[in-house]
């Protein structure tokens, strides 16, 4: 009889327990791999024609924004998108049929098109996985929207939903913002290691080629 068996662990602690195993450290090194998991994100927005410009602003408080002022997620009355954020989702196979055709549903009207993409197809294409990991490791997060003079905003703390996503009326441009400070209790450096994050971004141009990344340092 096994008298010391090991707990699994349940919700954010899968990620904030384990930040060498899924950011290869813990240090602004990690920050940079846990920002370059949301990059991929908007190159991949790059390579589908939704994205011509990202800017990345670090502030002396640790937090961390993207911005992009091309096409914004379609996340107006739609829960699938905080269980992209709070769902360790590695595969489509692991998916329910409802959960999986809800986000069929939801790829269709991010990218406008006509035809819903098949579930199978949906982790290579949209990095679920990575937002998910990357909110679990923040202190805060904060997803913003502009589509269509709606602004969408989802807020996170500490790995879990801080609220119920808003929808309000605005003028805003269209576009996407992810703001994030990574969590002091996981990295012992919250400043992503600059020569790490070029090398990452210069990846990212690479990858998409239409794509101008914008690096600011406050």
């Amino acid at each position: 009889m096994i008298e010391n068996p090991i707990m699994p662990l349940r919700g954010p602690d899968r990620v904030r327990k384990r930040p060498n195993v899924l950011f290869g450290s813990n240090d602004g090194e990690g920050v940079a791999h846990a920002l370059a998991l949301l990059v991929k994100l908007f190159a991949l927005e790059g390579r589908l024609g939704n994205c011509s410009c990202l800017t990345i602003t670090l502030s002396p408080d640790g937090s961390i924004a993207l911005e992009s002022r091309d096409t914004g997620f379609a996340m107006e009355d739609s829960a699938t998108w905080q269980e992209i954020f709070t769902r360790l989702q590695p595969g489509s196979q692991l998916w329910d049929e409802s959960f999986s055709q809800a986000l069929a549903a939801e790829q269709s009207r991010l990218y406008g098109r006509s035809e819903p993409v098949p579930a199978k197809l949906l982790a290579p294409i949209m990095p679920f996985f990575d937002l998910a990991v990357v909110q679990m490791a923040s202190q805060w997060m904060r997803v913003e929207s502009v589509r269509h003079g709606t602004l969408s905003t989802l807020s996170f703390r500490n790995g879990y939903p801080d609220g119920e996503m808003t929808v309000t009326p605005t003028d805003a441009p269209t576009g996407t913002a992810i703001r994030f400070r990574p969590a002091p209790e996981i990295f012992t450096e919250l400043s992503p290691s600059l020569p790490l994050l070029r090398r990452f971004l210069w990846k990212a141009a690479d990858e998409a080629p239409g794509l101008r990344c914008i690096l600011r340092i406050n």
